[in-house]
């Protein structure tokens, strides 16, 4: 047996386990494909579809008010976040990682 097939039981458990998580901060899995191409694989998730800018766009256009440039992401789609946004927005990503953290076996990110 070789080294891929050996790693599939553990990659189907974890999959199953992240297809029970559910979080109102986690984006939620379905499912995954693994293409076997000769001595390579490829793995594909299937998440839910999130809306909008990227967390890092996000992030650094929000940093655009407090002197901190922009990097190639675009910032002109709306209104730049300020604070309160981007804190709330971390603080959702900390309790999703608290609630991986906790659960038993914890999920490893």
């Amino acid at each position: 047996v070789g080294g891929r097939e050996r790693g599939l039981p553990q990659l189907a458990n974890e999959i199953r386990v992240l297809r029970h998580v559910r979080h109102p901060n986690l984006v939620l899995f379905h499912g995954a494909c693994v293409d076997f191409q000769g001595s390579s694989s490829i793995l594909a998730l299937v998440l839910e579809l999130v809306k909008g800018e990227s967390l890092t766009t996000f992030l650094r256009c929000g940093a655009m008010d407090m002197g901190i440039p922009p990097s190639a992401a675009s910032c002109d789609e709306g209104p730049i976040p300020g604070d309160t946004e981007r804190l709330v927005v971390l603080l959702g990503i900390c309790r999703a990682l608290v609630y991986l953290h906790k659960r038993s076996p914890c999920i490893v990110h």
